[in-house]
Protein backbone atom coordinates (compact mmCIF):
# COMPACT_ATOMS: atom_id res chain seq x y z
CA UNK A 1 0.00 0.00 0.00
CA UNK A 2 2.98 2.47 1.00
CA UNK A 3 4.34 1.73 -2.74
CA UNK A 4 1.44 2.43 -4.60
CA UNK A 5 0.49 6.03 -2.99
CA UNK A 6 4.22 6.43 -3.14
CA UNK A 7 3.85 5.97 -6.68
CA UNK A 8 0.82 7.96 -6.98
CA UNK A 9 2.90 10.82 -5.65
CA UNK A 10 5.99 10.28 -7.76
CA UNK A 11 3.57 11.00 -10.48
CA UNK A 12 1.39 13.67 -9.37
CA UNK A 13 4.79 15.71 -8.70
CA UNK A 14 6.33 14.68 -11.96
CA UNK A 15 2.95 15.86 -13.98
CA UNK A 16 3.47 19.25 -11.89
CA UNK A 17 6.67 19.71 -12.92
CA UNK A 18 6.50 18.77 -16.57
CA UNK A 19 3.32 21.33 -16.91
CA UNK A 20 5.23 23.88 -15.03
CA UNK A 21 7.65 23.90 -17.79
CA UNK A 22 5.62 23.71 -20.85
CA UNK A 23 3.92 26.56 -19.52
CA UNK A 24 7.38 28.37 -19.19
CA UNK A 25 8.71 27.26 -22.63
CA UNK A 26 5.36 28.29 -23.98
CA UNK A 27 5.56 31.76 -21.93
CA UNK A 28 9.51 31.81 -23.63
CA UNK A 29 8.37 31.44 -26.94
CA UNK A 30 5.56 34.19 -26.94
CA UNK A 31 8.19 36.70 -25.56
CA UNK A 32 10.72 35.66 -27.97
CA UNK A 33 7.83 36.33 -30.72
CA UNK A 34 7.03 40.10 -29.23
CA UNK A 35 10.45 40.88 -29.18
CA UNK A 36 10.54 39.78 -33.10
CA UNK A 37 7.68 41.94 -33.14
CA UNK A 38 9.32 44.93 -31.29
CA UNK A 39 12.68 44.30 -33.33
CA UNK A 40 10.72 44.55 -36.77
CA UNK A 41 8.57 47.39 -35.73
CA UNK A 42 11.67 49.27 -35.09
CA UNK A 43 13.45 48.72 -38.25
CA UNK A 44 10.48 49.55 -40.21
CA UNK A 45 10.50 53.04 -38.45
CA UNK A 46 14.02 53.76 -39.36
CA UNK A 47 13.33 52.32 -43.09
CA UNK A 48 10.65 54.90 -43.03
CA UNK A 49 12.98 57.32 -41.68
CA UNK A 50 15.27 56.75 -44.33
CA UNK A 51 13.23 56.59 -47.35
CA UNK A 52 9.46 56.13 -47.02
CA UNK A 53 9.45 55.02 -50.78
CA UNK A 54 11.57 52.00 -50.15
CA UNK A 55 8.59 50.05 -47.47
CA UNK A 56 7.91 46.88 -48.01
CA UNK A 57 4.78 45.87 -49.06
CA UNK A 58 2.26 45.45 -45.90
CA UNK A 59 0.22 42.86 -47.83
CA UNK A 60 3.05 40.38 -47.93
CA UNK A 61 4.50 38.91 -44.38
CA UNK A 62 7.68 39.72 -43.09
CA UNK A 63 10.07 36.82 -42.00
CA UNK A 64 12.13 37.27 -38.85
CA UNK A 65 13.66 34.17 -37.43
CA UNK A 66 11.70 31.42 -38.25
CA UNK A 67 8.17 33.53 -37.40
CA UNK A 68 6.35 35.00 -40.00
CA UNK A 69 4.75 38.88 -39.03
CA UNK A 70 2.26 41.47 -40.39
CA UNK A 71 2.31 44.46 -40.04
CA UNK A 72 0.46 48.42 -40.66
CA UNK A 73 1.05 51.72 -40.46
CA UNK A 74 -0.07 55.04 -40.28
CA UNK A 75 1.17 58.70 -40.61
CA UNK A 76 0.29 62.22 -40.77
CA UNK A 77 1.33 65.51 -39.74
CA UNK A 78 1.00 66.74 -36.10
CA UNK A 79 0.58 69.89 -35.02
CA UNK A 80 2.78 71.33 -32.12
CA UNK A 81 1.19 73.33 -29.84
CA UNK A 82 4.28 75.64 -28.28
CA UNK A 83 3.02 77.78 -25.22
CA UNK A 84 0.34 79.55 -27.38
CA UNK A 85 0.98 83.00 -24.97
CA UNK A 86 4.57 83.06 -26.16
CA UNK A 87 3.95 82.13 -29.89
CA UNK A 88 5.27 84.50 -32.40
CA UNK A 89 5.14 85.33 -36.00
CA UNK A 90 9.09 85.92 -35.30
CA UNK A 91 9.14 81.89 -34.63
CA UNK A 92 7.57 81.04 -37.89
CA UNK A 93 9.41 83.42 -39.98
CA UNK A 94 12.58 81.35 -38.55
CA UNK A 95 11.77 78.36 -40.19
CA UNK A 96 9.89 76.64 -37.66
CA UNK A 97 6.23 75.58 -38.40
CA UNK A 98 4.24 73.72 -35.86
CA UNK A 99 3.31 71.53 -38.57
CA UNK A 100 5.63 70.06 -40.09
CA UNK A 101 6.16 67.44 -38.02
CA UNK A 102 5.34 63.86 -39.10
CA UNK A 103 4.36 60.77 -37.02
CA UNK A 104 4.33 57.59 -38.08
CA UNK A 105 3.08 54.78 -36.05
CA UNK A 106 3.68 50.97 -36.83
CA UNK A 107 2.60 47.61 -35.54
CA UNK A 108 3.73 44.39 -35.85
CA UNK A 109 1.99 41.03 -34.99
CA UNK A 110 2.50 37.63 -35.39
CA UNK A 111 1.52 36.31 -38.90
CA UNK A 112 -1.26 33.43 -39.40
CA UNK A 113 1.62 31.24 -40.84
CA UNK A 114 3.81 31.42 -37.55
CA UNK A 115 0.45 30.92 -35.39
CA UNK A 116 -0.75 34.08 -35.15
CA UNK A 117 -3.55 35.47 -36.86
CA UNK A 118 -4.04 37.62 -40.45
CA UNK A 119 -5.59 40.77 -38.62
CA UNK A 120 -4.01 42.11 -35.72
CA UNK A 121 -5.55 41.69 -32.62
CA UNK A 122 -5.95 41.47 -28.76
CA UNK A 123 -4.55 37.94 -28.23
CA UNK A 124 -1.77 37.42 -30.84
CA UNK A 125 2.22 38.86 -29.82
CA UNK A 126 2.44 42.33 -31.01
CA UNK A 127 4.45 45.35 -30.55
CA UNK A 128 3.43 49.43 -31.50
CA UNK A 129 5.97 51.79 -31.92
CA UNK A 130 5.25 56.02 -32.09
CA UNK A 131 8.03 57.75 -33.52
CA UNK A 132 7.98 61.78 -34.17
CA UNK A 133 9.80 62.66 -37.31
CA UNK A 134 11.23 66.78 -38.81
CA UNK A 135 11.52 66.06 -42.11
CA UNK A 136 14.06 68.30 -42.93
CA UNK A 137 16.19 66.54 -40.38
CA UNK A 138 19.58 65.81 -41.63
CA UNK A 139 20.32 62.45 -39.59
CA UNK A 140 23.68 61.12 -41.04
CA UNK A 141 26.29 61.28 -44.53
CA UNK A 142 24.19 58.93 -46.14
CA UNK A 143 20.47 60.85 -46.03
CA UNK A 144 22.52 63.99 -47.23
CA UNK A 145 23.78 62.01 -49.83
CA UNK A 146 20.18 60.09 -50.36
CA UNK A 147 18.86 63.50 -50.02
CA UNK A 148 19.87 65.27 -52.87
CA UNK A 149 20.79 61.96 -55.30
CA UNK A 150 17.26 62.14 -57.52
CA UNK A 151 15.30 64.94 -58.60
CA UNK A 152 12.15 63.25 -56.89
CA UNK A 153 13.81 63.64 -53.84
CA UNK A 154 15.30 67.30 -53.89
CA UNK A 155 11.27 67.73 -54.92
CA UNK A 156 10.33 66.18 -51.95
CA UNK A 157 12.47 68.23 -49.79
CA UNK A 158 11.60 71.39 -51.03
CA UNK A 159 7.77 70.69 -50.26
CA UNK A 160 9.03 69.96 -47.10
CA UNK A 161 10.92 72.96 -46.57
CA UNK A 162 8.26 75.05 -48.28
CA UNK A 163 5.15 73.24 -46.10
CA UNK A 164 3.35 71.65 -48.83
CA UNK A 165 1.20 68.55 -48.01
CA UNK A 166 2.40 65.21 -49.30
CA UNK A 167 0.27 64.77 -52.99
CA UNK A 168 -0.11 68.30 -53.52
Amino acid sequence: METVVAVVLLGMVAATVSSAVAFLEATQSRQRQRLGAAELANRLVLMFVDDEDEMPSPARPLDYGVDQYRWKMNSGRVELNINPAGRSEESERRGFRRNRIKQVTITVWLGEESGGSFQHGPNVPQATLTRLIDPLAIRNPDSIRRRFETEAEIQRFIMDLMDIPDGS
